[in-house]
């Protein structure tokens, strides 16, 4: 009896707390490799100059991060701002890695080195705020260069406070590409709706439509889009690879799936019971292939049906790929090891 009242009077805490540790609920195990959280230098106004490397920002103003602008000496702005912040690395990153930004206030673009790497909000003239949202870009490999690189973050705020509000504030390298003995992540096919072919093998995709995983499709293009939809992808197993003992890595996916890999169902996550404690939007999808599935010099099809009922939808959380037994069980570790306070607490309500 205590626990449950307990429990109700937790939940409270958790509807308090849950902003704050939203931003840590992600499956990937990630090591900062670049701290950037402090001053940067900054400047009111807009041009499209203040992107690239070669602009010169020394006579810029200097203000910290973690606080709006307006309580560091613009108060009342509204409009466009920038911060730029000069990065220099020996050497270039052997894969790509990840900006993370806790909140933005209310639109933001990202460029390294003049090139854009994400954005969330909308500028004019059709503004929209994105300022309860955390921010996290991949930065592709090829646009570091050795010595000083530039990292530009044009803001518009069109309300209330604005700025770079919220840490973290670094750069990332996603370590969990060590633990695959193939990394799928990436372009997929995608189409919403139903159909047993789906499944098949032999069923031409090419005219479906493209998507990122992991993302979700809410901000890819199916904005408010609840239902079942398919994603596919073709590939070939890596030289000297196993075709037995293997295992496919599927991070997390909101909410239900099933998963076919060359028209044979290999794995499925549903829902236990009824209410909202019951989704599996927050397990880790790890399933073993059948011996001697996977195929040699020819592609192989994976397939994956996904059953969204409410709010975002997908396969939206990595690691995917293909992995051996000791490396799936690797993952579960460094998982259970990184699991957020959030998704703790949140077991500990509802077992």
């Amino acid at each position: 009896m205590l626990k449950i009242i307990l429990q109700y009077h937790t939940l409270v805490v958790c509807f308090l707390l849950g902003i704050l540790f939203a931003q840590n609920t992600s499956a990937q195990i990630l090591t900062k490799k670049y701290h950037l959280e402090g001053y940067w230098n900054f400047s009111i106004g807009d041009n499209p100059e203040w992107k690239n490397p070669s602009f010169d920002d020394s006579m810029w103003d200097k203000i910290k991060t973690g606080q709006s602008w307006e309580s560091q000496g613009y108060n009342d702005y509204n409009g466009y701002a920038w911060y730029r912040k000069t990065i220099t690395i020996t050497s270039k990153p052997q894969r790509d890695l990840i900006l993370k930004i806790g909140a933005i206030d209310d639109a933001d673009q990202v460029y390294l080195n003049g090139t854009l790497i994400g954005n969330k909000g909308g500028f004019p003239p059709m503004p929209e705020t994105a300022y309860d949202q955390a921010r996290e870009y991949k930065i592709p490999q090829h646009l570091w260069k050795e010595g000083e690189n530039t990292l530009a973050i044009r803001v518009y705020d069109f309300y209330n406070v604005g700025g770079i509000l919220s840490h973290p504030l670094a750069i990332y390298e996603d370590i969990t590409e060590d633990y695959l003995t193939l990394n799928l992540a990436g372009q997929w096919h995608f189409k919403t709706g139903n159909n047993n072919q789906f499944k098949a093998l032999e069923y031409n995709h090419s005219d479906w439509d493209k998507i990122t995983v992991p993302a979700r499709w809410e901000d890819q293009g199916w904005p408010y889009f609840d239902g079942i939809a398919w994603y596919r992808k073709s590939f070939y197993l890596p030289s000297g690879a196993n075709n037995s003992n293997m295992y496919l890595i599927l991070g997390r996916i909101d909410d239900e799936d099933e998963v076919y890999l060359n028209g044979t169902k290999i794995g499925e996550t549903k829902k236990s019971h009824s209410g909202w404690s019951s989704s599996p939007y927050r397990q880790l999808r790890i399933y073993r292939i059948p011996d001697n599935l996977l195929v040699r010099n020819n592609p192989n099809i994976i397939a994956v049906k996904v059953k969204d009922d409410q709010l975002d939808g997908g396969i939206y959380e990595g690691p995917i790929g293909l992995a051996t037994q000791e490396q799936a069980e690797d993952i579960r570790t460094m998982f259970k090891e990184y699991k957020s306070g959030w998704e703790t607490l949140l077991e500990w309500i509802f077992d």
